[in-house]
């Protein structure tokens, strides 16, 4: 296959769930641009529905020169206490996901917790979902977003287990005004999983399913098909010799997932500066572990591409 895979780490982001975003505390769908109002020192704040699906968001940019900032707290929260150690703005989806003006020069991202806490980034990727992502420099703890595809900023240390007041905020260069709105296509904050050890030697496979095409046949013997979505790719692990302590990690993140639930990020990395990645589910609700010998045990899953 011209995008196969050969991965030396493997490391699955789940989105935890978000609640409002904004500083009453309401929830709503709805999203508040700027207005004459909020062109002061103080940047207007957004509504956010649900991190793993909330819709796109428009950041109000036009005519204003402040730096708009989203806030969130965590709705639900692991009761093994993962927190937070990655943030992902996947913008893969919009066709125009930031539209600055003329004069603007490249947005960049910066994320707090606990209101005023600057939240230390350790590494950052971007790139094309379901494909190759390249490592993005970090500049006083801030990243270029990227405008049409997805960026992923991990983190270590002190945060990781705030569940309020997080907030994300979107920095113009000094004196900037933009003349559009921006989008941004999801906001996720995520538990950041990386497998102990690689899947078993010859265990991992990687297929690609064309489920979505429907072929009917007329009378006089012609065929017609109909393409719903192009191939997605499945990819196939097993791992046979996890202690307890490592099978209660993969069980701790299937938790976050909810079995068929929820879509998650998977990163299959066959170098360190390039990592494929993509959106996947998994395809059965059970996660199975089988005992192989006394305390250590096998696992043997299968996700698939998501395409939304």
């Amino acid at each position: 296959m011209g995008n196969s895979i050969n991965p030396t780490q493997i490391t699955m982001y789940a989105s935890l769930n978000l609640s409002e975003g904004n500083e009453s505390g309401y929830p709503s769908a709805s999203l508040v641009p700027m207005t004459s109002s909020y062109q002061s020192n103080v940047a207007p704040h957004f509504d956010l529905v649900d991190g793993r699906t909330n819709p796109q968001l428009e950041l109000g940019l036009a005519g204003g020169n402040v730096d708009p900032k989203i806030r969130c707290n965590l709705l639900d929260y692991p009761a093994s206490g993962s927190g937070v150690n990655a943030i992902i703005i996947d913008n893969h989806n919009l066709e125009n996901s930031f539209q600055p003006g003329d004069d603007a020069k490249d947005m960049r991202v910066q994320i707090l917790y606990d209101v005023s806490s600057e939240y230390h980034l350790n590494e950052a990727y971007g790139g094309n979902l379901s494909g190759s992502l390249t490592q993005h420099t970090i500049t006083s703890n801030k990243v270029n977003i990227e405008q049409n595809g997805i960026l992923v900023m991990n983190a270590t240390g002190s945060g990781g287990m705030i569940k309020t007041d997080w907030e994300l905020v979107f920095d113009r260069s000094s004196g900037d005004t933009y003349t559009n709105n921006g989008l941004i296509g999801e906001v996720a904050l995520c538990h950041r999983f990386t497998t102990p050890f690689n899947p078993d030697q010859n265990s991992w496979a990687e297929s690609i399913k064309y489920d979505g095409i429907t072929k009917n046949e007329a009378i006089g013997g012609n065929i017609f098909t109909t393409e719903l979505h192009k191939e997605r790719r499945v990819f196939t692990m097993i791992w046979s010799r996890l202690l307890l302590s490592q099978r209660h990690l993969f069980e701790d993140f299937f938790q976050l997932t909810g079995g068929e639930k929820h879509a998650f990020w998977i990163s299959f990395n066959s170098d360190s500066s390039t990592p494929k990645f993509y959106r996947v589910r998994l395809i059965s609700n059970t996660v199975r572990f089988r005992e192989r010998t006394p305390r250590t045990y096998e696992l043997n899953f299968a996700v698939m591409e998501d395409l939304g």
